[in-house]
Protein backbone atom coordinates (compact mmCIF):
# COMPACT_ATOMS: atom_id res chain seq x y z
CA UNK A 1 0.00 0.00 0.00
CA UNK A 2 2.64 2.45 0.68
CA UNK A 3 4.37 1.93 -2.66
CA UNK A 4 1.01 2.78 -4.34
CA UNK A 5 0.51 5.36 -2.41
CA UNK A 6 4.39 6.97 -3.14
CA UNK A 7 3.55 5.93 -6.61
CA UNK A 8 0.27 8.05 -6.72
CA UNK A 9 1.64 11.34 -5.13
CA UNK A 10 4.82 11.37 -7.13
CA UNK A 11 3.60 10.91 -10.37
CA UNK A 12 3.41 14.05 -12.53
CA UNK A 13 1.25 14.80 -15.09
CA UNK A 14 1.56 18.17 -17.76
CA UNK A 15 -0.78 19.19 -20.09
CA UNK A 16 1.57 21.51 -22.06
CA UNK A 17 3.08 19.52 -23.05
CA UNK A 18 1.55 15.96 -22.60
CA UNK A 19 3.93 14.07 -20.34
CA UNK A 20 3.85 11.94 -17.05
CA UNK A 21 6.80 11.62 -14.97
CA UNK A 22 7.47 9.91 -11.87
CA UNK A 23 8.95 12.57 -9.36
CA UNK A 24 9.35 12.51 -5.75
CA UNK A 25 9.32 15.92 -3.95
CA UNK A 26 12.34 15.49 -2.01
CA UNK A 27 14.84 17.23 -4.23
CA UNK A 28 19.27 17.21 -4.01
CA UNK A 29 19.80 20.60 -3.92
CA UNK A 30 19.89 20.86 -0.02
CA UNK A 31 19.37 24.12 2.42
CA UNK A 32 22.90 24.74 2.89
CA UNK A 33 23.18 24.73 -0.87
CA UNK A 34 20.37 27.16 -1.41
CA UNK A 35 21.31 29.22 1.43
CA UNK A 36 24.85 30.01 -0.26
CA UNK A 37 23.04 30.70 -3.76
CA UNK A 38 20.35 33.31 -2.10
CA UNK A 39 23.73 35.43 -0.51
CA UNK A 40 25.10 35.37 -3.48
CA UNK A 41 22.46 36.07 -6.44
CA UNK A 42 22.45 39.43 -8.70
CA UNK A 43 20.23 40.72 -11.01
CA UNK A 44 20.67 39.31 -14.60
CA UNK A 45 22.18 35.89 -12.68
CA UNK A 46 21.28 32.80 -15.05
CA UNK A 47 20.47 29.90 -13.62
CA UNK A 48 20.72 26.40 -14.84
CA UNK A 49 18.44 23.79 -13.67
CA UNK A 50 17.83 19.71 -13.54
CA UNK A 51 15.27 17.53 -12.73
CA UNK A 52 16.46 13.24 -11.86
CA UNK A 53 13.84 11.37 -13.49
CA UNK A 54 12.27 14.19 -15.97
CA UNK A 55 10.99 12.99 -19.26
CA UNK A 56 12.79 15.99 -20.97
CA UNK A 57 16.42 14.54 -20.06
CA UNK A 58 16.26 12.24 -22.63
CA UNK A 59 15.26 14.78 -25.41
CA UNK A 60 17.61 17.83 -24.40
CA UNK A 61 21.58 17.28 -25.08
CA UNK A 62 23.72 18.00 -22.05
CA UNK A 63 23.62 17.69 -18.45
CA UNK A 64 21.60 20.94 -17.80
CA UNK A 65 17.95 21.10 -19.46
CA UNK A 66 16.37 24.10 -18.29
CA UNK A 67 17.85 27.82 -18.18
CA UNK A 68 16.46 31.00 -16.57
CA UNK A 69 16.99 34.35 -15.30
CA UNK A 70 17.13 36.20 -12.06
CA UNK A 71 15.68 39.45 -11.93
CA UNK A 72 15.38 40.60 -8.49
CA UNK A 73 12.80 40.31 -5.80
CA UNK A 74 13.84 36.66 -5.07
CA UNK A 75 12.08 35.95 -8.10
CA UNK A 76 13.83 34.08 -11.18
CA UNK A 77 11.84 34.29 -14.86
CA UNK A 78 11.88 31.06 -17.19
CA UNK A 79 9.78 29.49 -19.77
CA UNK A 80 7.77 26.16 -19.23
CA UNK A 81 5.27 24.92 -20.85
CA UNK A 82 2.68 26.73 -19.45
CA UNK A 83 4.65 29.96 -20.87
CA UNK A 84 6.99 32.50 -19.76
CA UNK A 85 6.36 32.47 -16.15
CA UNK A 86 7.35 33.63 -12.95
CA UNK A 87 9.10 31.50 -9.88
CA UNK A 88 9.88 32.40 -6.29
CA UNK A 89 13.98 31.29 -6.27
CA UNK A 90 13.24 28.88 -3.36
CA UNK A 91 10.30 27.49 -6.04
CA UNK A 92 13.05 27.15 -8.77
CA UNK A 93 15.73 25.43 -6.47
CA UNK A 94 13.64 22.85 -5.89
CA UNK A 95 15.87 20.52 -8.41
CA UNK A 96 18.29 17.71 -8.16
CA UNK A 97 21.41 20.25 -9.36
CA UNK A 98 22.30 24.05 -10.00
CA UNK A 99 24.21 26.16 -11.70
CA UNK A 100 24.58 29.71 -10.86
CA UNK A 101 26.27 31.89 -13.69
CA UNK A 102 27.07 35.36 -13.99
CA UNK A 103 28.45 37.83 -16.73
CA UNK A 104 31.47 39.95 -15.74
CA UNK A 105 33.55 42.33 -17.45
CA UNK A 106 35.89 39.60 -18.05
CA UNK A 107 33.86 37.49 -19.89
CA UNK A 108 33.25 40.07 -22.84
CA UNK A 109 36.26 41.39 -24.90
CA UNK A 110 36.69 45.30 -24.01
CA UNK A 111 33.58 45.16 -22.08
CA UNK A 112 33.51 47.59 -19.03
CA UNK A 113 32.32 47.08 -15.54
CA UNK A 114 29.57 49.72 -16.87
CA UNK A 115 28.01 47.78 -20.07
CA UNK A 116 27.91 44.42 -18.22
CA UNK A 117 26.11 45.84 -15.95
CA UNK A 118 24.05 47.93 -18.78
CA UNK A 119 23.43 44.12 -20.60
CA UNK A 120 21.89 42.73 -17.27
CA UNK A 121 19.58 45.38 -16.43
CA UNK A 122 18.42 45.33 -19.60
CA UNK A 123 18.08 42.01 -19.73
CA UNK A 124 15.39 41.80 -16.33
CA UNK A 125 13.69 44.75 -18.08
CA UNK A 126 12.91 42.34 -21.35
CA UNK A 127 12.63 39.11 -19.09
CA UNK A 128 9.45 41.04 -16.94
CA UNK A 129 7.92 41.86 -20.60
CA UNK A 130 7.63 39.48 -22.02
CA UNK A 131 6.24 37.96 -19.10
CA UNK A 132 3.96 40.69 -18.89
CA UNK A 133 2.78 39.75 -22.07
CA UNK A 134 2.14 36.63 -21.50
CA UNK A 135 4.26 35.18 -24.21
CA UNK A 136 3.24 31.15 -24.48
CA UNK A 137 6.06 28.53 -24.92
CA UNK A 138 7.22 27.62 -28.27
CA UNK A 139 6.48 24.25 -29.13
CA UNK A 140 7.59 24.63 -32.82
CA UNK A 141 10.76 25.87 -31.56
CA UNK A 142 10.89 28.66 -34.26
CA UNK A 143 12.73 31.28 -33.66
CA UNK A 144 11.05 34.75 -33.84
CA UNK A 145 7.87 34.00 -33.55
CA UNK A 146 7.22 35.77 -30.06
CA UNK A 147 6.99 32.29 -28.22
CA UNK A 148 9.70 31.20 -26.82
CA UNK A 149 11.49 27.80 -24.54
CA UNK A 150 13.45 28.05 -21.94
CA UNK A 151 16.92 28.85 -23.77
CA UNK A 152 15.33 30.97 -26.48
CA UNK A 153 14.16 33.05 -24.14
CA UNK A 154 17.46 34.08 -22.28
CA UNK A 155 19.19 34.67 -25.24
CA UNK A 156 16.26 36.84 -26.35
CA UNK A 157 16.66 38.53 -22.77
CA UNK A 158 20.25 39.05 -23.43
CA UNK A 159 19.79 40.38 -26.99
CA UNK A 160 20.77 37.81 -28.78
CA UNK A 161 24.31 37.39 -27.30
CA UNK A 162 24.52 34.16 -28.15
CA UNK A 163 22.93 33.47 -31.47
CA UNK A 164 25.70 31.81 -33.13
CA UNK A 165 24.96 28.83 -31.12
CA UNK A 166 21.92 27.58 -32.44
CA UNK A 167 22.53 24.18 -34.08
CA UNK A 168 20.82 21.08 -34.31
CA UNK A 169 21.29 19.18 -31.42
CA UNK A 170 23.37 15.38 -31.66
CA UNK A 171 21.76 12.73 -29.92
CA UNK A 172 23.79 9.00 -29.38
CA UNK A 173 20.49 7.07 -29.98
CA UNK A 174 19.11 9.30 -33.21
CA UNK A 175 20.60 9.96 -36.64
CA UNK A 176 21.09 13.43 -37.42
CA UNK A 177 19.79 12.99 -39.93
CA UNK A 178 16.43 12.06 -38.73
CA UNK A 179 17.31 15.25 -35.87
CA UNK A 180 17.05 17.38 -39.01
CA UNK A 181 13.92 15.96 -40.94
CA UNK A 182 12.02 16.64 -37.00
CA UNK A 183 13.35 20.06 -36.63
CA UNK A 184 12.13 22.83 -38.63
CA UNK A 185 15.83 24.77 -37.76
CA UNK A 186 18.23 24.87 -35.32
CA UNK A 187 17.73 25.21 -31.35
CA UNK A 188 20.07 27.15 -28.91
CA UNK A 189 19.80 24.26 -25.44
CA UNK A 190 20.79 25.39 -22.02
CA UNK A 191 24.51 23.32 -22.00
CA UNK A 192 25.55 25.27 -25.05
CA UNK A 193 25.38 28.33 -23.17
CA UNK A 194 26.64 27.23 -19.71
CA UNK A 195 29.35 25.61 -21.94
CA UNK A 196 30.71 28.31 -24.23
CA UNK A 197 28.53 31.37 -23.27
CA UNK A 198 31.33 33.06 -21.57
CA UNK A 199 29.61 33.11 -17.98
CA UNK A 200 31.65 33.35 -15.40
CA UNK A 201 30.52 29.92 -12.36
CA UNK A 202 29.43 31.96 -9.09
CA UNK A 203 28.03 28.63 -7.45
CA UNK A 204 27.34 25.19 -8.88
CA UNK A 205 25.87 22.04 -6.99
CA UNK A 206 25.84 18.63 -9.10
CA UNK A 207 24.32 16.35 -6.51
Amino acid sequence: MNIMGNLASNTHFSKKPLWISYKPEQHKVNANQTRTILNTVKDGDIFFSKHDGYPSNGFIPGFYNHIGIYTGSNQIIHSIGDGVTKYDILKFLRCDSVAQLRLVPDDLPNCTEEEASDLKQKACIIAENLYELKCEYDFNFIKGDNAYYCSEFVNTCYQGMWDDMYQYPKFKWLPQFVVRKILKERLIIPQSIYDEGGLTVINEFRN
